[in-house]
C-alpha cells in the first residue's frame, strides 16, 4: 500500500515537470528570435531585453512579446509593437520563415518601412 502511494507521488511530480518543461520553445525558433533581434539595429541593447542568449536555459516562450502553442512549443504570436526599435529600415521577411505556426505578427510603431521581398517566403 505504501509503495502504491509513493508511485502516485512520483508520477504526479513527473507529470508536473513535463507540463512545465517538455514543451518549451524549440531551439531553432529560439535561434531565429535571436537573429530577428540582432537584425533590429539596436547598438545599445535596450530593445527586447528579455531576449537573451546568455542564459542557456532561458525559455523563449516567456520572452517579451512571444507567445507559444502550449502543445507544440512553437511560436504562434509575435507582438513586437513599440519595442524601441526606431530605424527607418526594411525587415528581411525571411527571418520569419522558421516560425511555422506563426499566425499573428505585430511590428507597428517601430519605424519599419517594409519588408525586403523574398521569393521563398510563402510556403505551398
Amino acid at each position: 500500500m505504501e509503495l502504491g502511494r509513493f508511485s502516485w507521488w512520483v508520477m504526479l511530480v513527473l507529470v508536473q515537470l513535463c507540463i512545465n518543461g517538455c514543451f518549451g520553445c524549440l531551439e531553432q525558433e529560439k535561434i531565429a528570435l535571436l537573429r530577428l533581434k540582432a537584425s533590429f539595429n539596436d547598438p545599445d541593447g535596450y530593445s527586447l531585453p528579455s531576449w537573451n542568449s546568455a542564459n542557456e536555459e532561458s525559455e523563449c516562450c516567456d520572452w517579451e512579446g512571444v507567445k507559444c502553442n502550449i502543445t507544440t512549443g512553437r511560436v504562434i504570436q509575435l507582438a513586437l509593437n513599440n519595442t524601441g526599435y526606431r530605424t527607418r529600415e526594411y525587415v528581411n521577411a525571411s527571418l520569419f520563415l522558421p516560425f511555422e505556426e506563426l499566425n499573428y505578427l505585430d511590428l507597428s510603431t517601430n519605424g519599419i518601412q517594409g519588408c525586403i521581398p523574398n521569393e521563398g517566403l510563402f510556403r505551398p
